[in-house]
């Protein structure tokens, strides 16, 4: 604020400052010794009155005593507490009212303000005395605004800029420039410097930051929520599906299973069943054979005739005979083998059973059978029944 105010004093005088950043001691040293023309502001005190002369007020500043907020019952801890560790600029109006009222307290000195500021952002002091317009100014860029409380107001003093004892000439010059800045000058600037007293949560920047943090964190694990969320979902989909497939293939092995057992006991029953019906057949051909031979003895008319029926007799069990040739080899268990099978022979030996079982319930077109230009396959022996 200080440098701001000498440029404006420069840009209304129309006279060039060149500014020359030195620690507070130093500054003091240099217009005692005259190698600078004006210190650019400062409290009048007797001691400085010596061997500087001061321009008119253009500043009043409160200097105040600030102590970490954490700390409980601070007048108590600053009259009791000879351990606490307070810092301040050698020299300054806060220097000297700490020494003078409070001699016990151990006082870390330090060469400027951005200096004492950065010590307390550091945790080297627990309180320090600083114009409260640089203390919050430099405490807003520490980012510590509101770990630092104000326990006293040391003083409330006007700031004058000091020029070299008896340099009436230039202390004129300055008071001119400084008559020329308006009230409404310096109230832009200490708007554009001055923090204000109470601290604000709302306009600290670390309340936003933290704020969009927690928001970016929160935005983070409902991602990663949704993520695992569709991962399980298409996980328990394809799950599903994979446990749906499994359970229709088990059906279906269930259903061969049970056909495969119902075909096995229907084997079994046949096979008894055929066994049974070739017993009923020798016990009818064996009478008829003998009858067969009987014929002889007849007169030859009487024989020529029965013997018409014999053949008849005989080619139904002939036919008998070889459908349960036929239906034996079906229900046995055999090797697999393969062998020449002509497709002609084998629908004729089908149309026969066929027309065997459903008699004159269906009629047979015999195509294949008359034209016998079927081809000769390499086949099982039972697809010819197939």
């Amino acid at each position: 604020m200080i440098i701001d105010f000498w440029n404006l004093w420069s840009a209304k005088t129309g006279i060039p400052v060149k500014i020359i950043h030195a620690p507070w001691k130093e500054s003091i040293n240099m217009i005692k010794e005259k190698r600078a023309d004006i210190h650019s502001g400062l409290f009048i005190t007797k001691d400085r009155s010596m061997y500087m002369d001061f321009s008119k007020k253009f500043f009043t500043i409160k200097t105040s005593l600030f102590m970490r907020s954490n700390i409980d019952n601070p007048l108590n801890v600053i009259l009791h507490d000879s351990s606490l560790k307070i810092g301040a600029q050698y020299d300054t109006g806060a220097y000297l009212f700490l020494k003078e009222k409070f001699p016990w307290i151990h006082i870390k000195v330090y060469e400027d303000t951005a200096r004492l500021i950065e010590a307390a952002a550091n945790g080297e002091i627990d309180a320090f005395s600083e114009d409260e317009p640089s203390a919050r100014y430099y405490l807003s860029n520490y980012h510590i605004l509101g770990e630092f409380k104000i326990i006293s107001i040391l003083s409330e003093e006007d700031i004058h800029a000091g020029v070299p004892k008896n340099n009436v000439n230039l202390l004129n010059v300055v008071n001119e420039g400084i008559s020329l800045i308006t009230e409404d000058d310096l109230l832009e600037m200490k708007r554009k410097w001055l923090v204000e007293e109470s601290y604000n949560m709302l306009k600290d920047w670390r309340f936003y930051t933290a704020i969009m943090t927690l928001i970016i964190i929160a935005a983070i694990i409902i991602l990663v929520i949704s993520f695992i969320n569709r991962s399980l979902k298409h996980t328990i989909m394809i799950k599903t599906q994979e446990l749906e497939k499994e359970l229709l293939a088990r059906r279906k092995t269930e259903q061969l299973l049970a056909q495969a057992q119902r075909a096995e006991v229907l084997g079994i029953l046949s096979r008894g069943m055929l066994h049974d019906f070739n017993n009923i057949l020798m016990g009818i051909t064996g009478p008829v054979s003998l009858l067969h031979k009987e014929i002889v003895n007849l007169a030859p008319d009487k024989a020529s005739q029965l013997e018409k029926y014999f053949v008849l007799i005989k080619n139904s069990f002939d036919s008998a005979f070889d459908i349960l040739n036929r239906l034996r080899s079906l229900n046995q268990k055999k090797n697999n083998s393969f062998t020449q099978i002509d497709l002609n022979t084998a629908v004729d030996e089908i149309a026969q059973i066929c027309k065997t079982a459903y008699g004159k319930k269906i009629t047979i077109l015999s195509i294949w059978i008359i034209r016998k230009n079927l081809y000769v396959v390499i086949a099982h022996q039972l697809c010819r029944y197939c």
